[in-house]
């Protein structure tokens, strides 16, 4: 697991570290955690899908910014 805010500072260091990753030999399977995702804007909607059309794996959940206690995560629904 690979956490990062949807910010766009973070998004960018997530991307060079995916490529470092990637660079090494039998690298471990990862996928990225979006977290810290405001509740009042859409940063983590656009993160999640410019993120996924990049092909970069997600865990399907997002731990929001202040509105859970930090040991819960809520998980997306279903876009099916």
């Amino acid at each position: 697991m690979v956490p990062t805010t949807p910010d766009a500072v973070a998004i960018s260091a997530l991307a060079a570290f995916l490529e470092d990753l990637e660079g090494f030999e039998g690298h471990a399977e990862h996928r990225v955690l979006l977290t810290m995702v405001p509740w009042w804007n859409f940063s983590g909607a656009w993160a999640r899908r410019d993120l996924m059309e990049a092909g970069i794996p997600l865990l399907n959940c997002e731990p929001p910014l202040g509105m859970v206690p930090s040991n819960q995560v809520v998980p997306l629904r279903s876009s099916a």
